[in-house]
């Protein structure tokens, strides 16, 4: 027999099916998730967004480029 989904594809461990936690969630609960989310992406989304600045000065720096033209 063949079971792809108990397998948890990480850690290769076999795993009993777990419920959905949303379900146990008043809807307040849920609005503040989602918005921690928003909050999570969009923090990580800045942090992305000076990393690549950074590195891209950092390789222009070292090769002698303009970034900006």
């Amino acid at each position: 027999m063949f079971f792809p989904l108990r397998i948890n594809p990480i850690t290769g461990r076999w795993e009993e099916p777990k419920g959905n936690p949303m379900e146990e969630m008043s809807e307040e609960q849920k609005e503040y998730e989602a918005m921690r989310l928003v909050h999570d992406l969009d923090k990580l989304q800045r942090y992305l967004h000076v990393f690549v600045h950074i590195f891209a000065v950092s390789f222009s720096i070292a090769n002698k480029v303009s970034i900006y033209g």
